[in-house]
Parts: C-alpha cells; structure tokens; sequence
C-alpha cells in the first residue's frame, strides 16, 4: 500500500485510537501493561510519548511507533504491510499515489551480491549518491527514511546514498521496481582492495 506522506503522518497520530482499539488503553497519562502479549506484564511498564507518537516499555525495553506495534500483534511483516494494516484498524482509506502489492511479482530477478563490477571502483558513484540524497531529488529517499527512524546524521554516518537508477552505482544491477521513486544506496568496503559497491 503506498501512501501520501500526509496520510502517513495521520496514521502515525493515529497511535491512541490504535491502542484504544487494539489494547483496551484510554488513559495514556498513566503507565500502561505492555502491548507485548509475549511479555507478562504484571506492574504496568508501558508508557505513550505524545511528542514523538511511540510507545515504550520499560519492563521489556521495546519501543513502537504505530506501524511496527500494529506489526507486531498481527504478526504483519513490511512497512508497506503495516501501513495497510494501521489504516484498516483506524477505519482509514488511503488515496496516497495508488496501490502495489507487497509480494513479488512472478520472473523478477533478484540481485546477486553487490560488488564492483569489472574491478571498477564504485567510490565516486557512492559518493555521488550520498551527496544526491541532500538535493531536492534525493528528499524522497530522506523521507523514506526517516518515516523508518534514520534521520541525517543516520546518512552522513552510514554513507547512505540516493539514485534513480541503481545501475548508476553498481552497472549489473538489473532487478526491475517500476513504482519505485529511486533507491537508497548502502556503499561498504569489500575484501579489501578499497573499492566500494552499493545496492
């Protein structure tokens, strides 16, 4: 399911009414038991950050936002499964750009190991990419991101990259996503020899 990012943030405010319906609570002052049914929770150790729209628990140590907490109690896997789920427990219809399933499509190929190709040394594509995700046309990966918790101290730490077409960092990348609006680029140090690949 893809969404707007105006949606999304409505999903993500959507984290009292989610755990009013799904876990009973409707006082988020006070402590609450864990939405974890895993974790017996006898003293109540879980609290609601309004600021932030997660949910913590202090006795198990976990932290939610909407979509990996509605995940977890109908064991949903993927963001975009989960967006799907959090909208249909809220009553929400998504509009966003259309819609694509989350399963692959029969005959897509998938990518071998990332490497350089032909002994090519990929730095200079990485780190074009890196420096393409703080333009306007990277901000779709940077919000893509952040939606996941990785802000940009998470790229610059990471080397985290953007490219509208992957070939332009690793030339025998040949996986077909028609809907996809780019993709992020992860650079690493392969064997030793000081070239660089990203996927």
């Amino acid at each position: 399911m893809i969404a707007s990012d105006a949606e999304l943030d409505a999903l993500r405010a959507s984290m009292p009414r989610v755990l009013e319906i799904r876990c009973g609570v409707t006082e988020l002052r006070r402590a609450f038991a864990c939405p974890d049914p895993a974790h017996e929770d006898s003293d109540p150790s879980a609290r609601y950050y309004a600021d932030k729209n997660l949910v913590h628990c202090f006795g198990c140590g976990r932290t939610w936002d909407v979509f990996q907490l509605v995940g977890m109690l109908d064991g949903v896997e993927g963001f975009s499964a989960q967006v799907g789920a959090v909208a249909r427990c809220v009553g929400m219809a998504l509009h966003g750009c259309g819609t694509t399933t989350t399963r692959r499509r029969p005959g897509r190929t998938r990518v071998d190991s990332p490497r350089a190709t032909g002994g090519a040394d990929c730095g200079d594509a990485c780190r074009a990419a890196y420096e393409r995700a703080f333009t306007a046309e990277g901000d779709v990966a940077r919000r893509w991101l952040r939606y996941r918790g990785l802000g940009d101290e998470a790229l610059a730490r990471y080397g985290l990259g953007f490219c509208a077409d992957p070939r332009e960092v690793m030339p025998e990348f040949r996986c077909c996503e028609p809907e996809a609006l780019g993709f992020v680029t992860i650079p690493f140090w392969g064997g030793g020899t000081g070239s660089a690949a990203g996927t």
